[in-house]
Formats: C-alpha cells, structure tokens, sequence
C-alpha cells in the first residue's frame, strides 16, 4: 500500500514539474552537433518566448542555411533586419 502512495506522489510531481525552455546554448550544442531539425525547433521556441533575442535569430538563420533551407534562412533574414535595422 506504501509503493502506490509513494508512486502516486513522485507520478503527481514528474506530471506537475514546468518543463524548461531550451536554451541558447543547448540550440549551439544542437547546431554544432549538426542535428540542425533540434537545433531549429529549439531556436524557434526560444524566439517565441523572447522575439528580442538577435543572436537566438542570426543561429536559426546560420543552422537553416546549414540545413539547405535557403527560402526559409532568407525570410527569416528579413523578418529580423525588420526587427532590428542595422
């Protein structure tokens, strides 16, 4: 009767727990590891939470030109010198 009740509080905290953002630097490990499709949808959820970040933007640019993503590298490319005008 113990095991169920302790299962059922650890089952309740895994299930509760907030799930963490990725990170900038988890989205390098991710770029440099290659793995450009995570380091992607790390970069973009990253983007999301906070659209102020010009150097989460200039790696999602760089790691879709890496994946041969040109169209999807050059409106990216647009869309943040829109946002941050040299």
């Amino acid at each position: 009767m113990a095991s169920w009740l302790l299962l059922l509080v650890w089952t309740a905290q895994v299930i509760g727990s907030p799930v963490s953002q990725p990170t900038l630097a988890d989205a390098q490990k991710q770029f440099f590891s290659r793995r450009f499709e995570d380091a992607t949808a790390s970069l973009r959820e990253l983007i999301s939470s906070d659209p102020g970040n010009p150097a989460a933007r200039y790696l999602l640019v760089r790691t879709l030109i890496e994946a041969n993503q040109a169209r999807q590298a050059l409106e990216e490319a647009e869309s943040a010198e829109k946002q941050y005008p040299a």
